[in-house]
């Protein structure tokens, strides 16, 4: 199998996933609300159900590259930004970024020091 293929695989492994996530989502959110109309209404409290499932499914999507438009807004969020970034720094030797490194790097160093003291 070329590497390709298990890229694609590994894609299509987390698309399934992300479709039966949805659809327990959707199950879930139907139950809870139906189970808030059974008990007489009230407070709406299957809100908290359904932010927190669908905040979780929003992210797995934005993941997967479903949300195009927040990849235009937060082009640093996607995996493509990430390798250019890295290949810029291997290329052009980046200094601003190697120098941070290199702070935090001397940091960490201070820290340890600290810590063996």
């Amino acid at each position: 199998m070329t590497v390709q293929e298990e890229k694609i695989r590994e894609n299509v492994r987390e698309l399934r996933s992300f479709y039966t996530n949805a659809l327990i989502f959707a199950g879930v959110s139907a139950l809870s609300v139906l189970a808030w109309l059974l008990s007489g209404g009230g407070r709406f409290w299957p809100i908290w159900v359904l932010i927190g499932s669908g905040l979780a499914i929003g992210l797995q999507a934005f993941r997967l590259g479903m949300m195009p438009i927040l990849e235009e807004w937060f082009p640093f969020l996607t995996t493509e930004w990430e390798e250019q970034k890295v290949a810029s720094i291997l290329n052009d030797g980046d200094s601003k970024t190697v120098s941070t490194s290199a702070s935090i790097d001397s940091a960490t160093a201070k820290i340890a020091v600290k810590k063996a003291k």
